[in-house]
C-alpha cells in the first residue's frame, strides 16, 4: 500500500511539474513556449481548467482562442477565473461589432458574478454595447450607474464621455454640448480631452456652427497632433477645404454602383464592418454622409458597371454572409 502511496504521489508531482512550467513561461512573456506545453497539457488533460484558460489567454488566433473560452465556460462555470473568461468572451464580441450578444455576456457577468472585480467593467462596455445599437435609455441608465457605484473607478471619466455620446446619438445636441462643456471644465488635465474635444467638434458641427467646429478640430490638430483624434481633426480640415463636388467625383469615378450593407452613426462601427468584409476578399470603403443633424457612416462593397452585376455579388453577400443590403448607384 504504501509503495502504492509513492506512486501516486509522484504521478501528480510529475503532472504538476509541467503545469507550473509552463505558466512561470506564460508569466516571463515567453508566449510561444508556454503555449507549446499548454497543448502538451491539454492533450493529457482536454477538461484542465488552467490549461483552457491559460489558452484563451495566450492563443493567437481569436477564433481559437474564444473556443478555449467557452469550453472552460462549459466546463468550469464556478471556477475563481470564470468571470475573467466570460469577460474575454464579450470583449470578443464587442470588438467584432456583436453588440447584441456582447450585451448579453456583460449582463451574465453581472448575474453569475456579482462580486467580480470586473464588475465596473462589464457595467461601462454593456452601456456601450447598449450604445452602439442605439438603446440610448439603456446606455444612460448603465453610465449612471457606473457614476454612482463606482466613484473611485477610472472608467467615470469614461462613462461622462458615454452620456455625452447618449445625448448627441438621440439628437439632444444642447444636452450633449453642456455635458460636454461640463466635462472639459471638470477635467482640464484628463487624458480623453482629446476625446472631448473632438465630441465637441461634432456637437457643434450638428448644431451647424462650422466656424466652432472649425476652431475645435484646428486646436485638437494643433495640440494633440499624433492623436487619433487630432489626426481625424486634421482630415476633417482638409475635406471641408475640398469643394463637395470634387469629393464625390473622386469617391465615383471607379463605377456606376455598389452594394450597401450597412449605415452607423458611429464610424467605428462602419469600420469594424468594413476589416471583417476586406478579411473575405471584398473590396469595401466606407463613405460618410451628412444631413441635417448627423452624420451617417455607410458601408459599400465593389464597385460594378451595372446594377446586375452589383445585384449578383449583392445575393452572394446576402446567402453567404447574411448581410441585408442595398444596390446604391454611386
Amino acid at each position: 500500500m504504501m509503495i502504492l502511496l509513492l506512486a501516486l504521489s509522484a504521478t501528480v508531482l510529475m503532472g504538476q511539474i509541467p503545469l507550473d512550467e509552463a505558466i512561470k513561461l506564460y508569466q516571463d512573456g515567453q508566449f510561444q513556449e508556454a503555449r507549446e506545453k499548454f497543448l502538451m497539457l491539454l492533450k493529457e488533460n482536454p477538461g484542465g481548467a488552467e490549461v483552457l484558460y491559460y489558452l484563451g489567454e495566450i492563443e493567437p488566433d481569436a477564433d481559437k482562442s474564444l473556443e478555449y473560452r467557452r469550453q472552460f465556460l462549459s466546463l468550469h462555470p464556478l471556477h475563481p477565473l470564470a468571470d475573467k473568461v466570460l469577460y474575454g468572451v464579450a470583449q470578443y464580441d464587442f470588438a467584432m461589432g456583436y453588440y447584441l450578444t456582447a450585451a448579453k455576456d456583460y449582463q451574465r457577468i453581472l448575474r453569475n458574478y456579482p462580486n467580480s472585480d470586473l464588475a465596473a467593467e462589464a457595467i461601462y462596455w454593456l452601456a456601450s454595447s447598449k450604445l452602439a445599437i442605439g438603446a440610448t435609455d439603456s446606455a444612460s441608465f448603465y453610465f449612471h450607474r457606473i457614476l454612482e457605484e463606482y466613484r473611485q473607478s477610472s472608467l467615470v471619466s469614461w462613462a461622462e464621455i458615454g452620456l455625452v455620446d447618449v445625448h448627441f446619438i438621440g439628437e439632444e445636441f444642447t444636452l450633449a454640448l453642456s455635458q460636454c462643456l461640463a466635462f472639459l471644465e471638470g477635467h482640464p488635465n484628463s487624458e480623453l480631452l482629446p476625446v472631448a474635444l473632438f465630441r465637441l467638434a461634432e456637437i457643434h458641427q450638428a448644431l451647424e456652427d462650422i466656424e466652432m467646429a472649425n476652431g475645435v478640430f484646428q486646436r485638437l490638430a494643433g495640440e494633440y497632433p499624433d492623436t487619433y483624434q487630432g489626426k481625424q481633426a486634421r482630415r476633417r480640415l482638409t475635406e471641408w477645404v475640398k469643394p463637395e463636388e470634387e469629393k464625390e467625383a473622386t469617391q465615383t469615378e471607379e463605377g456606376k454602383f455598389c452594394v450597401q450593407v450597412g449605415a452607423f452613426s458611429k464610424r467605428a462601427n462602419a469600420q469594424n464592418l468594413q476589416t471583417k468584409l476586406r478579411s473575405w476578399g471584398y473590396k469595401v470603403e466606407v463613405v460618410k454622409r451628412s444631413g441635417r443633424h448627423r452624420s451617417f457612416y455607410l458601408v459599400w462593397v465593389g464597385n460594378y458597371q451595372s446594377r446586375e452585376e452589383a445585384n449578383r455579388e449583392a445575393k452572394n453577400l446576402e446567402k453567404e454572409r447574411s448581410l441585408p443590403y442595398q444596390i446604391i448607384k454611386r
